[in-house]
């Protein structure tokens, strides 16, 4: 039997007219689709963009569960289960499609289910890139990133205040990821560089849900959530 094909498939931020063409026929071609969630019946929402781009698609879809956890042995455990559910379908002869918001190689699930079943010489995988929040929010809010021979920073957060002040001092501009944990150190940082009012938070980015703050004040000591990015132009 010939073995299957899988596909990293990038579902863009969360408007489903954002998915491109090929995505769109590839995951209509696979016999099985698989989406990451955090937690057993908590649908991703990779997921949600899917069954709204094409309401037949949510019957091939198999949740796989990668815990929202800092311990490497629970989190390397949920990623051999999901490489061995995948591999069963993939030895079986099933092309199978995994679909991760934005872009499966940037911040992506995806990366650790590649890197796992990439290992085996024989897989056959495509990866498919998809619009990411980090260009999806700046077109949102109206804000170039970059021009001429500026330099642009993508970072998770850091924690640590000294380590924001660098970036924020070395960089033109900068894309805060994973923001929430953090979101307390990054405006007083903001603050005290005199760079709150160039920054800019933008929730949700091309979903129904979508919130641009353009004065962090207004979230009055409230974290903005989990599909957040932070944009600081100097």
């Amino acid at each position: 039997m010939t073995q299957g094909k899988l596909y990293g498939i990038g579902v863009g931020p969360g408007d489903p007219e954002l998915v491109t063409i090929k995505a769109l026929r590839l995951l209509r071609e696979v016999t099985a689709i698989f989406a990451p969630c955090k937690a057993e019946g908590e649908p991703s929402l990779a997921s949600r963009i899917v069954c709204q781009l094409d309401g037949t698609l949510g019957a091939k879809i198999t949740n796989l569960v990668f815990p929202m956890s800092d311990d490497e042995t629970e989190l390397d455990a949920a990623w051999r289960a999901a490489a061995r559910a995948v591999a069963a379908k993939l030895d079986d002869g099933h092309d199978c499609a995994f679909i991760a918001e934005g872009d499966p190689f940037l911040f992506g699930s995806f990366i650790y289910l590649y890197e796992k079943l990439a290992a085996d010489a024989d897989r056959w995988i495509e990866v498919v890139p998809g619009v990411s929040s980090i260009t999806a929010a700046p077109a949102r809010a109206g804000i170039p990133l970059v021009r001429g021979d500026e330099r642009l920073a993508v970072v998770p957060a850091p924690s640590d205040r000294e380590a924001i002040r660098s970036v924020l001092s070395e960089f033109d501009s900068v894309i805060f990821m994973k923001i929430n944990p953090v979101f307390d150190e990054l405006v007083v940082v903001l603050e005290e560089m005199g760079l709150l009012g160039r920054a800019t938070v933008v929730i949700k980015a091309s979903t129904t849900e979508e919130r641009i703050i353009r004065d962090l004040r207004e979230l009055n000591g409230r974290k903005p959530g989990y599909f957040s990015l932070m944009m600081v132009r100097r």
